[in-house]
């Protein structure tokens, strides 16, 4: 029952943020394409949503 109420309310969340299904999406299919080793998961989703960040968040740009 708690399940079920989780995922109800994470689909009208996601019904809400469609934008959010499509980043998942996408990055998820950047994982297919690239094939990260297991062990590097983690950076390649840091770098991957990094530079998505920057990419509609120019100013937010960190120091190289």
């Amino acid at each position: 029952l708690l399940v079920d109420k989780l995922r109800f309310k994470n689909e009208l969340y996601l019904r809400a943020h469609p934008e959010l299904k499509e980043m998942l999406n996408d990055f998820v299919k950047e994982c297919f394409e690239k094939r990260p080793a297991s062990s590097d998961i983690t950076a390649f989703a840091i770098e991957y949503f990094s530079d998505l960040k920057k990419q509609y968040h120019p100013s937010n740009k960190q120091a190289e």
